[in-house]
């Protein structure tokens, strides 16, 4: 805030984290006038500036080491850092040790890319548990890689494969909760279900309705474990479309809801399916807000995860003001899971 002892106030938008200074504008004149007015306050509180770190205003800023982009509206890890990351991570991918100083400074460089990748964060947790497995152990001594950490090296392995260090600034969700408030806009709609014996989701103006591969139709398989397969199923139908987005996803199933937004389930089954839901969702770049509902009130989902006919999912859609709903056919290999995270 400048200009506290004068007639007119002006406010100008700055970011300060620590010692580092960011600063937002809406055009350039206002830009340049904040770029002044923030060095001649430094020079009138003694604080010296860095010379080398000091950048006049432009439309791409890199701001704790993440370039801003404010006419595309995105950030990027830098394309030299993306690169190093990419080659340190193929390169301990290869090994079987590690030790602790070569372990944090691969964590370190991770983080770059999770403060653009929201979601990535998830995947460094078994590398920071191997971390504080090594806490007694010296800086340069090698330990053998576990199991778990190098799973999380071969999710960002294969997930670098992917990503082209550009990640959307996404607007918070706008929707409101409940799904019934939404069917007047029903492109924005998602909900879908599963039985023991079938599955089904709805999006925009198309659906999808089968019966479960038989591998998926054991009872003894936890219906949980099925909900998150037809979330999965619907992500990969649909995400694409998704690009950029922040998508609201009803679930009528507590623990998957949980996990996505938790992120941190005690089974196993549902850890390896998040892993695999957010290698979708980083892959075609969309934010997932999953959001639980009652039973009663994701009644279509249910519907068409129980039966499988047109006529009878033509019937429901129509009596819920959705017209024109045209069935997907969704194949088998899309149940499967692209890798064992």
């Amino acid at each position: 805030r400048q200009g506290l002892d004068t007639a007119e106030e002006k406010m100008f938008n700055v970011i300060n984290y620590s010692d580092d200074l960011g600063g937002c504008e809406t055009d350039l004149v206002r830009a340049e006038e904040s770029f002044t007015k923030l060095k001649l306050l430094m020079d009138d509180l003694g604080l010296e500036e860095s010379g080398k770190k000091a950048e006049a205003p432009s439309q791409e800023l890199v701001y704790l080491g993440v370039l801003f982009d404010s006419v595309a509206m995105e950030m990027r890890v830098p394309p030299d850092k993306l690169a190093e990351i990419k080659s340190e991570i193929s390169n301990w991918s290869r090994k079987s040790t590690i030790t602790k100083r070569n372990l944090q400074s691969l964590l370190g460089k991770l983080f770059w890319v999770s403060r653009v990748v929201r979601l990535s964060r998830v995947f460094m947790g078994r590398l920071l548990q191997q971390l504080r497995d090594m806490v007694n152990t010296g800086d340069n001594t090698k330990v053998k890689l576990s199991e778990e950490a190098r799973r999380d090296l071969k999710w960002w392995d294969r997930f670098l494969d992917h990503f082209n260090g550009v990640q959307m600034i996404f607007d918070e969700d706008p929707f409101p909760l409940e799904l019934g408030q939404l069917l007047d806009r029903p492109f924005d709609v998602y909900a879908g279900d599963a039985t023991p014996m079938g599955g089904g989701g709805f999006y925009g103006k198309r659906y999808w309705s089968r019966m479960l591969p038989r591998d998926l139709q054991d009872p003894a398989l936890p219906i949980h474990v099925k909900e998150f397969i037809v979330l999965i199923v619907s992500s990969r139908l649909w995400g694409q479309e998704w690009t950029g987005r922040a998508v609201t996803l009803f679930c009528d199933n507590d623990a998957v809801v949980d996990t996505v937004n938790h992120k941190k389930p005690k089974d196993p089954a549902l850890l390896s399916l998040l892993r695999e839901f957010f290698f979708i969702a980083v892959t075609h770049n969309f934010i997932p807000v999953v959001r639980k509902i009652g039973t009663k009130e994701n009644h279509l989902a249910d519907h068409i995860s129980r039966r499988f006919d047109s006529v009878s999912a033509t019937k429901i859609f129509h009596e819920a003001g959705l017209y024109d709903m045209k069935r997907v056919v969704v194949p088998d290999k899309f149940f499967q899971l692209n890798d064992s995270w």
